[in-house]
């Protein structure tokens, strides 16, 4: 939720339902239905320890790429 609502900011009101609604749609396709998958995948090369990790990694990879979009803002001027 909080991804489509850092897309609408980033977009010209006219295109806020568009950057919305394809934020959310990759967000269930991509993330959704593959992290299930891909976590078992990690699990089982890599035993807990390494799924943990990989979650401890794509955590700061998305606090990395929220913070490269909130600093970059244009001004509304």
């Amino acid at each position: 939720m909080m991804i489509g609502l850092q897309a609408a900011d980033l977009v010209p009101r006219v295109a806020t339902g568009t950057a919305t609604g394809l934020t959310g749609l990759f967000g269930y396709l991509l993330g959704s239905a593959s992290a299930g998958w891909v976590m078992g995948k990690l699990v089982d090369l890599y035993g807990w320890d390494g799924g943990f990790y990989a979650l401890i990694a794509s955590s700061f990879l998305a606090f990395g790429f929220i913070a490269i979009t909130l600093f970059n803002k244009k001004s509304a001027e």
